[in-house]
């Protein structure tokens, strides 16, 4: 069985511009939790757009397609009746949901979605982004795909409304000659619907989104509620919305290996499915606000935190510049939350050894850097921890009395010996402990 990489490649040589941006928004999961980023599909007539989406039916995964601009409003919003027992008004779910109640998956595709009027638009603002039609949402294996023709295309059609095409991720679409005949001699390449593991891209997740905090920090509002670019992407713009999506389709396409994670260098390898990415981003957020992320996101250069903290990776912080500082130490925070959080639930020694490791190399770290005089820029790595009572949990957690006295020496002598132990102190009761103490 061919792996989601290798379907990506061969859709690169003889499949449309357009597939591997749709397969990514198709196999990262949602912010809201379920499968699929929504994608709007933009592509001339006759280029395939339906055929595609269409062609990912199975048995146990069902393509249902809708055209938006012969439905009712009510077809997406549910139609109002009145509910004899109660005497209140019910929203009664449309037929065609039925189609996926057997599986609890499949693809719910809105064709021709810029002929639908505004009345119907309005109606699927509550579909899209929140997987609603009254009172009944969609499975979480349903993925939300809709196609439209360019505005210059259009035949008795309606503008996009901003607050619809803020719900979408925009691929733009269009068949090669050369990719089209090499299709037609061989034959058009057969897709599944793609997914990638949920732990796995949960893991990476914070690191982009670091990323693009700092990346907002930086630029200010510049890139942050864009006006859409009316020439190549007239319906992206960068919105908090926006923005995290382009995190979640960052993270799906670092587990692939199309795209580094951020900081790490080789930026230049794998050229033609990393272009898709940055396609797929400035269909996202809009051409300038994703451009100018990918420039500060080339320009960094630091290492996975998990790599420093758990693997032991070699790395001196000290030499970071100011923005990869706010990056590294907030991913570092992050890492050792999410390994506290495992160790809470598991119980488990081996997910305890990890954490207490983890932390102890956190702290080496944290001294090191402001034994250079640069506490300052551990202090919000450091504060994020401390005001949740990080390490007194830390330190309770740890089942064995003599291990816990053990961990707690080495964090006093470690911390409490430097710039940041008044920090720490005021913020986690473990360390004022310890100056009672003495």
């Amino acid at each position: 069985m061919k792996s989601l990489l290798d379907e990506l490649r061969e859709l690169q040589n003889r499949g449309p511009s357009g597939t591997v941006e749709l397969m990514l928004c198709m196999a990262t999961p949602s912010p809201r939790g379920a499968q699929g980023i929504p994608a709007l599909v933009w592509g001339a007539p006759g280029t395939g757009k339906s055929s595609f989406v269409e062609a990912f039916a199975r048995d146990d995964l069902p393509v249902f397609t809708l055209i938006a601009s012969i439905h009712d409003p009510t077809d997406f919003s549910g139609f109002p009746m009145l509910d004899k027992e109660t005497g209140s008004m019910q929203f009664a779910p449309p037929g065609w949901l039925r189609h996926f109640e057997p599986t609890g998956r499949g693809i719910l595709f809105l064709d021709e979605l810029t002929t639908a009027p505004p009345s119907v638009q309005a109606a699927l603002l509550r579909l899209v982004l929140e997987r609603r039609v009254g009172s009944y949402a969609l499975p979480e294996g349903v993925v939300i795909v809709a196609a439209g023709n360019p505005p210059e295309q259009m035949a008795a059609g309606w503008e996009l409304s901003a607050p619809l095409a803020n719900r979408f991720a925009h691929v733009y679409w269009e068949y090669p000659t050369l990719a089209y005949a090499e299709a037609l001699a061989v034959d058009f390449p057969r897709v599944s619907l793609p997914s990638i593991p949920r732990d796995t891209h949960s893991r990476i997740l914070p690191s982009w989104r670091l990323t693009i905090a700092r990346f907002l920090q930086h630029a200010g509002s510049e890139y942050l509620c864009t006006e859409p670019d009316e020439d190549r992407y007239p319906y992206a713009f960068a919105s908090p919305r926006t923005w995290e999506y382009a995190a979640y389709l960052l993270t799906t396409a670092s587990v692939l290996s199309l795209i580094p994670l951020p900081g790490q260098a080789d930026w230049e390898a794998n050229g033609k499915p990393r272009q898709a990415v940055w396609n797929l981003i400035e269909g996202t957020v809009g051409l300038a606000a994703a451009r100018a992320f990918r420039a500060f996101v080339e320009e960094l250069r630091i290492p996975d935190p998990q790599r420093v903290l758990v693997d032991r990776h070699e790395f001196d912080p000290v030499k970071l510049r100011e923005d990869e500082h706010w990056i590294f130490w907030s991913g570092c925070a992050a890492v050792l939350s999410r390994l506290h959080e495992t160790a809470r639930h598991s119980r488990q020694p081996e997910d305890i050894d990890t954490l207490i490791e983890a932390i102890l190399r956190y702290a080496d770290l944290c001294a090191h850097t402001a034994d250079a005089d640069r506490a300052d820029v551990v202090v919000p790595s450091l504060r994020r921890l401390a005001k949740t009572g990080f390490f007194s949990n830390v330190v309770q957690l740890v089942p064995d009395e003599s291990r816990r006295r053990e961990l707690a020496g080495s964090l006093a002598t470690k911390l409490g010996g430097t710039e940041l132990a008044s920090i720490l102190r005021e913020l986690d009761e473990f360390f004022d402990r310890d100056r009672q103490a003495t």
